[in-house]
């Protein structure tokens, strides 16, 4: 019944006027759990069968990939499996970029020399629906204001063995002029000269450079099936390439023998950019936008004015949760630790007492890195056995999911996973002990992403406890981990602010809404900026 009141919520907007500018645009906000996919599903059936394409995006691969699964035998029902399209905010980017044909292809054809048709319209196009999940995480950082880079590898005759002499006399006092006095280049040379040598050239600048560069901390990635990922939103993306750094890693793990021959050479070539494609305009070649979100009343100023005045996003609905409010008692507040020891110590006894309890345990960590510290501390040594989830094990997080909820289980999650996962408890002894209890152990930036990994919790009308456990010196740090110190150099509190306040999250909410009005500005700017390199690239 509530799946089917918020679908007829975001229909509403298609019988008040014929007017695409005027009611183009609705958002639903519903509560974590209570049927936000149900009901995109839902109405994108309804939608195809009005005469709408539709692309449903989201950030998260994972997600993204549950809910088509979730719908796919429906959509194969009425034969629209082609028209209802899932896929993530990068995937929606490629199909948006690739409309008029495959960049990827052009670029690479360009490249090599091949003359390619020119692009024809095809059959009609119906006109197109956006429907975002998770309206917020669009809004973020990642997405908003930032540039899709589609690149394309042309393996031309001679670079690989280009590349292999850079990779052998690979440091700092490797030139760009030495690379070309190399047999290697003479090689390339005779080849693909004179029309390649302003590319070729201006690309082994690149590929000197990232032979410095490749072991980086931002390069750092995983090994997935014999490839080389990169972590992304809960999971590891494979196809992603961080340019010639990628390369030299692969060189790195070919010596190791951890790739094959065949994967190592389809990994070398020239590494061309094609373009930089704004996320921010996509929208704007909708003809409508629909989105769901749990967290819509809880956006900053930033976000809001980004929906009504960018978007012109007008129809709003809230739809209260159906399971009536949480119990007073959920929120069991906010501690904070000044040393680290101390820090690491106060989450292992938040822990034990939910086991004791014979409670289930999620416990949502910044990132990877600050899972890694405390397990290496000597609290974590005093656990049992504790779960740690990660975005390498993305293919068997339902697993994970379901069994994070039983009794005395306690599960590590980064912060990426504070969102969308279904905590389903169905252990009668964790529900009589008070429900599953989630610490957050850092400081949301954005209040939208506390509100969801509290979510994790409570789940439709169940039992549960939410605490959160900082470190003051992470809070006194924040502009270096969080939004950047080119953007501001004072620190977002003192800590003389902290041990004088009466109510320690009031003020560190207050600092960072302040904070967020700041970073607002930078924000916009980049926006600006990417427009601007997006009508270039179009």
């Amino acid at each position: 019944m509530a799946q089917a009141l918020g679908s007829i919520c975001l229909g509403k907007i298609f019988s008040t006027s014929s007017d695409m500018v005027a009611h183009r645009t609705a958002i639903l906000s519903r509560s974590g759990q209570e049927g936000k996919s149900i009901v995109l599903g839902v109405v994108s059936t309804f939608l195809d069968l009005c005469g709408f394409d539709v692309d449903c995006a989201c950030y998260s691969k994972y997600l993204s990939e549950r809910d088509w699964k979730s719908f796919k035998d429906i959509f194969a029902d009425f034969g629209i499996q082609k028209q209802v399209l899932y896929g993530t905010f990068s995937e929606l980017a490629r199909r948006h970029v690739n409309q008029q044909g495959d960049v990827r292809v052009g670029t690479q054809a360009l490249v090599e020399g091949i003359s390619q048709p020119s692009a024809h319209g095809g059959k009609a196009k119906r006109p197109n629906i956006l429907h975002i999940d998770e309206v917020d995480v669009f809004f973020a950082r990642d997405f908003y204001g930032a540039l899709y880079h589609p690149s394309v590898l042309v393996p031309l005759q001679g670079i690989k063995e280009l590349l292999t002499f850079i990779w052998e006399n690979k440091g700092p006092t490797l030139t760009a002029h030495q690379v070309q006095e190399s047999e290697a280049y003479k090689n390339v040379e005779q080849l693909h000269f004179p029309r390649l040598k302003p590319l070729i050239d201006l690309q082994i600048v690149a590929m000197v450079r990232a032979s410095s560069t490749y072991n980086d901390p931002e390069h750092s990635y995983e090994m997935q099936d014999g490839r080389i990922g990169y972590k992304e939103h809960g999971s590891v993306n494979t196809t992603f390439r961080h340019g010639y750094n990628t390369m030299f890693c692969y060189f790195k793990e070919h010596e190791r023998n951890s790739v094959t021959k065949e994967v190592f050479d389809s990994n070398l070539g020239l590494d061309i950019r094609c373009g930089s494609f704004s996320y921010a305009e996509i929208p704007l070649g909708y003809q409508r936008i629909l989105g769901v979100t749990g967290t819509l009343a809880s956006l900053g100023e930033f976000e809001q004015n980004i929906i009504r005045n960018e978007y012109k996003i007008q129809g709003r609905t809230l739809t209260p949760s159906i399971y009536g409010k949480r119990d007073a008692k959920f929120d069991l507040g906010v501690h904070m630790e000044k040393g680290r020891d101390a820090y690491h110590r106060k989450i292992l006894d938040e822990i034990t007492d939910a086991v004791s309890a014979e409670r289930a345990v999620l416990v949502f960590f910044e990132n990877e890195d600050a899972i890694t510290a405390f397990k290496n501390s000597e609290y974590s040594l005093r656990l049992n056995d504790a779960e740690v989830v990660t975005a390498g094990k993305v293919e068997s997080i339902n697993h994970y999911v379901r069994q994070a909820t039983r009794s005395k289980e306690v599960t590590f999650f980064p912060r990426v996973f504070g969102r969308g996962l279904d905590f389903m408890c169905y252990d009668k002894t964790v529900m009589a002990r008070g429900g599953v209890a989630v610490i957050q152990t850092f400081f949301s930036e954005e209040f939208a992403e506390e509100i969801q990994i509290k979510g994790r919790t409570c789940r439709q009308g169940d039992k549960g406890t939410y605490k959160m456990v900082l470190l003051a010196e992470e809070i006194l740090r924040w502009n270096q981990t969080k939004v950047g110190a080119q953007i501001v150099n004072e620190t977002l509190v003192t800590m003389d602010e902290m041990d004088q306040a009466a109510d320690l999250y009031k003020l560190l909410d207050a600092k960072r809404v302040e904070r967020a009005r700041t970073v607002a500005k930078v924000r916009q700017d980049a926006v600006g900026r990417a427009e601007a390199g997006h009508a270039f690239s179009v």
